[in-house]
């Protein structure tokens, strides 16, 4: 099923009332189309002009239509409208979707239909939020932002309690258990209560932090300034060990069960063992990386100028010696995710998103997106994209089954 939703409330317009159903029979589509309980004038559920017409014009008002979704090996399920502000954020998370666009309106949409729930003004439009935590078990969304961390009902949106932060706030928080993670300006790891609020242990990393911090194997991985990168047990609460490269460090690193892979402005990609820290491999390279790490399936792949993209492998240091596999200097971008046996790269400066076959970089599909200004992936693996443009449309596209 394919929907284009009507708006929440402060959306709602009588010309963006339409709702679509795209249902796949056989090859094709048949469109059905619905405005309250009536249909358009003339349509008939068995008509072929009917639904070629009304596929027509789904190809004409979505975001990525059908063919261009099949194309990339997925298929459209609903378009939430927009309201002509751009959105800062978007998060899916378990049963919702959690959008925040620029004026501080904070919207939860059920991940599977594509209704919205609730839609809030949780803070004054020139108030910049971090990110935001869910966790359904507690019924709490934190919305945190430099100096407080607003607790909202996941339920109805209302706030219900402001944590004053004592160490301000300079990345978004991870959950972990019942905390949320987050670097503080003063360069400090804080553990937040999520439950009753309170700060229960912070360590220092470094003299400034500004990447999120990244659990895996109940340690987490924190990025300081001056190109510190330390590991800390998570209950604990202690440092396993830390790093210090030559330079600072811009995007976060890819932490796999066994490695961290750090890509640094001293020019240098390097590979650490995630428990003893133990230098495994590195590269360096004629510039500064700016651009992020990732990891899928035992294969590591990052933008590198000049270069392209480059696959590594990310094996282990006894098996793999962080050898090359292959690069493609025709494809520029960061790796957002894998769908089959091709990866998706996204280029956010161009609008281009390349298909590029995985196991050896060759190049299968080009597609520009110049009105997209949003696109994720909820998780790297054949995992559902959410796209977005300018006017804060969005639309949910899933992986196709054939």
């Amino acid at each position: 099923m394919t929907h284009i939703m009507t708006p929440p409330s402060r959306y709602y317009s009588p010309r963006s009332s339409i709702k679509f159903v795209l249902a796949a029979l056989s090859a094709s589509f048949m469109l059905v189309t619905s405005l309250g309980c009536q249909g358009p004038s003339g349509w008939n559920k068995a008509s072929g002009s009917a639904a070629s017409s009304g596929v027509a014009e789904l190809e004409r008002t979505a975001l990525i239509g059908p063919s261009l979704a099949r194309r990339l090996g997925y298929r459209m399920m609903w378009q939430m409208p927009g309201d002509g502000h751009e959105l800062l954020y978007i998060r899916p998370d378990n049963d919702a979707v959690f959008l925040l666009d620029k004026q501080n309106y904070l919207t939860r949409v059920n991940r599977k239909t594509g209704q919205t729930i609730w839609q809030k003004e949780v803070l004054e439009p020139a108030t910049r939020v971090l990110g935001l935590n869910y966790t359904p078990s507690l019924g709490f969304v934190h919305v945190m932002t430099q100096g407080d961390i607003y607790v909202l009902n996941a339920g109805t949106g209302n706030v219900t309690r402001r944590d004053e932060l004592i160490a301000i706030a300079a990345t978004p928080g991870t959950l972990a258990g019942p905390f949320v993670l987050y670097g503080a300006r003063s360069g400090r790891l804080v553990w937040y209560g999520a439950k009753v609020g309170f700060i229960w242990k912070s360590y220092r990393v470094s003299s400034h932090m500004h990447l999120r911090p990244q659990l895996r194997n109940g340690k987490v991985v924190a990025v300081g300034s001056g190109g510190v990168v330390m590991c800390l047990d998570v209950e604990k609460a202690i440092q396993l060990w830390s790093a210090k490269m030559l330079n600072e460090i811009e995007v976060l690193p890819a932490v796999t069960d066994t490695t961290i892979f750090v890509a640094g402005l001293d020019q240098h990609l390097r590979a650490f063992d995630l428990q003893s820290g133990s230098l495994l491999w590195s590269k360096i390279f004629e510039t500064p990386l700016r651009n992020p790490p990732t990891v899928i399936n035992d294969q590591l792949f990052i933008s590198i100028p000049s270069l392209g993209l480059v696959s590594y492998d990310a094996q282990p240091v006894a098996k793999g010696l962080g050898k090359q596999l292959w690069s493609n200097a025709d494809v520029a971008g960061n790796v957002i995710g894998q769908r089959g046996e091709n990866l998706l790269v996204w280029d956010d400066q161009s609008k281009r998103l390349t298909i590029v076959e995985r196991a050896h970089g060759t190049v299968v599909d080009k597609v520009d997106l110049p009105h997209i200004t949003n696109l994720i992936i909820d998780q790297l693996v054949d995992g559902t994209i959410y796209a977005a443009n300018r006017a804060g449309t969005m639309i949910q596209l899933a992986p196709r089954s054939n």
